[in-house]
């Protein structure tokens, strides 16, 4: 680092959680932002104060490449969900040796997906020196993080169904967009059966929170299913009439020895009734653990990103996972 209090890092991708990220690294302090790395044209060369809707000028021009950013000790991304298409941005971070911290979903626990690229980003960041984590708040905190948490005072753990449900009215539109919001049931199920609509990540948390607790699945699945408008719903974004999509209901589960070990059903739609996170835990002992309302995810994964820093910064090189990191240290 430039010295011991500050880490200097640069901000790779600037839409909405990118921008959250730079905010809150800026209240805080202790980091300072040397750099910005967005593909988007109408971004390059332009203050990252202008797109972050900073009040004050930071001097940090976007660049197109991470090569084109000043030395740093560290990245901060936040572009996109499937590690196939984030591959290339991973390697070039790593390659300028620097330790990264990625709100990408299937990097949580990417061995589901793309086993062979894990592995070769794995063994890129431990010949650099580096870290390489995905993080945020589903995945990486929810419905995977906080159950596995959770089992800490069990004897036993048998089973483990973690809910999170979502009213999308009361969120971006980008995320009302994602789950669905005004298609018809045939275009949602032709876009889900080609992966471009629905959450990403529920089959990774799944798969995250089976490794923590030592299960060896022998599935994971996950299925996929549109909810429907019974009646009309102003969202603030888009109106959505009756019999339309108004957002998608997902869920996975590993089987373990032909059991049911984890489930996890996540609820992402315009007008969810009674929004709130929940764990039900089977063991010794079993208890269930309700938060009201839910955990804001565009609010709160700036923050999970932020506070992973020092464990991650404590831990050994390579690509790791939120079960390898303690969450014990915050970032001040």
């Amino acid at each position: 680092m430039a010295d011991g209090n500050v880490a200097r890092y640069i901000q790779v991708g600037l839409g909405a959680i990118g921008c959250g990220i730079v905010r809150v690294a800026r209240e805080r302090g202790g980091l300072q932002l040397v750099g910005a790395v967005d593909v988007a044209a109408d971004k390059v060369g332009r203050d990252v104060a202008e797109i972050a809707e900073l009040p004050e000028a930071t001097g940090v021009v976007v660049c197109a490449s991470a090569w084109d950013c000043p030395e740093a000790d560290m990245a901060l991304h936040s572009t996109g969900s499937r590690l196939s298409q984030i591959a290339d941005q991973l390697r070039e971070i790593i390659e300028l040796g620097l330790d990264c911290i990625s709100t990408a979903e299937e990097l949580t626990w990417p061995w589901l997906s793309s086993p062979a690229l894990a592995e070769e980003l794995d063994a890129l960041a431990q010949e650099r020196g580096v870290r390489l984590l995905g993080t945020g708040i589903n995945p990486g905190f929810v419905m995977d993080l906080l159950p596995l948490v959770l089992t800490a005072p069990c004897r036993e753990v048998e089973r483990i169904v973690a809910r999170r449900i979502v009213d999308t009215a009361t969120r971006r539109p980008q995320l009302q967009r994602k789950t669905g919001v005004g298609l018809t049931e045939s275009e949602y199920r032709e876009r889900a059966e080609k992966g471009a609509i629905g959450h990403v990540g529920l089959r990774e948390s799944a798969a995250l929170l089976a490794a923590g607790l030592g299960w060896v699945p022998e599935a994971v699945a996950e299925t996929i299913e549109p909810a429907v408008a019974e009646e009309a719903i102003e969202t603030g974004h888009f109106t959505i009439g009756p019999g339309q999509v108004c957002g998608s209901r997902q869920t996975a589960t590993v089987l373990v020895a032909g059991r049911e070990r984890v489930r996890l059903e996540l609820a992402m739609y315009a007008g969810a009734p009674d929004p709130r996170d929940e764990v039900e835990l089977t063991g010794a002992p079993s208890f269930t653990v309700r938060i009201a309302g839910g955990i804001p995810g565009d609010e709160a994964t700036p923050a999970c990103v932020l506070n992973a820093i020092p464990p991650l910064l404590a831990s050994m090189p390579g690509l790791l996972t939120l079960k390898d990191v303690p969450v014990s240290r915050r970032w001040h």
